[in-house]
């Protein structure tokens, strides 16, 4: 089967669950097929799995499967008067949100504020508390603006190994398997820690085989 260090990443959705469709996809360079976990049934992905399978063989091309896992939601809400601006010396009281919240504020524009009395510079976060509400104040000399993110908690168990981030150590160990089985699609190199020297310049090794230089 042809191999290609480039990945071509194409979303697995009702259109291109059809066979015929799903063909000319990855006949046209598609390698790569992202299942959408936060949509569809378990079954559903399960045969979507098995469709990239068969139609991939049939293909005579190797394609990897991104399961793409259901992470945390953030939803962004707005002021009612749209974007707040605190000018120099401004000030600005943000309301105490539910119980069970997380709220975190990121400095990243102007020189120094007053968050519930206390002054941090630009650039820097802070964690504070959701369920009471917060007095900014911009002590620097220029415009201040503040990004605010808060949510609650997902309460699912997260394990990182590396570049694998699961939720269980089965899983974990099955993302290794998966890895040394397959390679997730392939690497096309003698080495892992593959680097090109410095005087080869810019190429581009096709799936053909074909070997084009200063592209």
């Amino acid at each position: 089967m042809a191999r290609r260090a480039t990945k071509i990443v194409a979303t697995l959705g009702p259109a291109s669950s059809d066979p015929a469709v799903l063909e000319q996809m990855i006949l046209a360079g598609v390698n790569v097929v992202r299942l959408n976990f936060s949509h569809g049934k378990a079954q559903d992905h399960i045969d979507r799995a098995r469709l990239v399978r068969t139609v991939s063989q049939k293909a005579g091309r190797e394609v990897a499967i991104m399961a793409d896992l259901q992470g945390p939601k953030i939803r962004v809400g707005r002021f009612a008067e749209g974007k707040v601006h605190l000018e120099p010396g401004a000030a600005f009281t943000l309301p105490a949100a539910g119980k069970g919240i997380n709220r975190a504020l990121y400095f990243y524009i102007g020189h120094q504020i007053a968050i519930a009395g206390k002054t941090i510079g630009n650039y820097c976060a802070a964690t504070v508390i959701a369920t009471v509400d917060l007095d900014l104040v911009n002590t620097g000399p220029n415009e201040a603006r503040v990004l605010v993110l808060q949510g609650k908690p997902i309460g699912e168990q997260v394990i990182q190994y590396g570049p694998f981030v699961m939720n269980t150590k089965e899983e974990i160990q099955q993302a290794f398997e998966d890895y040394h089985a397959t390679q997730f699609g392939g690497w096309p190199w003698n080495r892992f820690d593959q680097v090109h020297a410095r005087g080869e310049g810019r190429f581009a090794r096709h799936a053909d085989g074909t070997f084009e230089q200063g592209v």
